[in-house]
């Protein structure tokens, strides 16, 4: 939702502020979309229990 909001509030900036037109708005996505990755990263590093990014733990249970 923290990378919508970001994209909904960098649109009208991007669009009509510094008039980019459709690549503003494509940029202010991405940016939105950069964002919510870093996000999902970040609490999965620090405060997840049951999920990791490190491959050593992966497994899959049958």
């Amino acid at each position: 939702m923290t990378g919508t909001i970001i994209a909904i509030i960098l649109d009208p900036i991007f669009l009509f502020v510094l008039k980019m037109g459709a690549t503003g708005i494509g940029i202010a996505n991405i940016l939105g979309y950069a964002i919510t990755d870093a996000l999902l990263i970040y609490f999965i590093l620090s405060k997840s229990r049951y999920m990791s990014l490190n491959p050593k733990i992966m497994k899959i249970d049958a």
